[in-house]
């Protein structure tokens, strides 16, 4: 699918889209985690740069991985311990690379546990 028409003469992209779950990130599902994830973070961060629309996008509080303290601040380092972890932790390297180079107006949003209806059931 052609994303650069999707965005054209938009306002902004919200790229909320992801294959959640840490559990299932481990071995031969990892495909699908870095097709998901980082291959379509990068391809909307593409059509949102050229167009000079603003992306706000989920990462996950999954970067930190063993946060060393709750509430974890935004600064604390990013370890994840989880192939999902990694994978929203490339992401927002991603998105950071197209800010720097097709001044991508970007805003992260790190999530923690969503808790509502219609949630996973797991």
């Amino acid at each position: 699918i052609a994303l650069a028409p999707l965005v054209a003469g938009g306002d902004g992209v919200f790229h909320l889209a992801a294959q959640p779950g840490v559990r299932d990130s481990w071995g031969e599902r990892f495909a699908g985690y870095a097709r998901d994830n980082l291959v379509a973070t990068q391809r909307v961060a593409e059509a949102a740069g050229r167009a000079g629309v603003r992306m706000v996008w989920a990462s996950s509080s999954s970067v930190y991985g063993n946060a060393p303290r709750h509430p974890t601040a935004e600064g604390d380092p990013l370890r994840p311990i989880s192939p999902y972890g990694v994978t929203k932790q490339a992401c927002e390297s991603i998105v950071s690379a197209y800010a720097a180079t097709l001044a991508l107006d970007a805003v992260t949003l790190r999530l923690f546990t969503v808790y509502g209806p219609r949630q996973r059931p797991d």
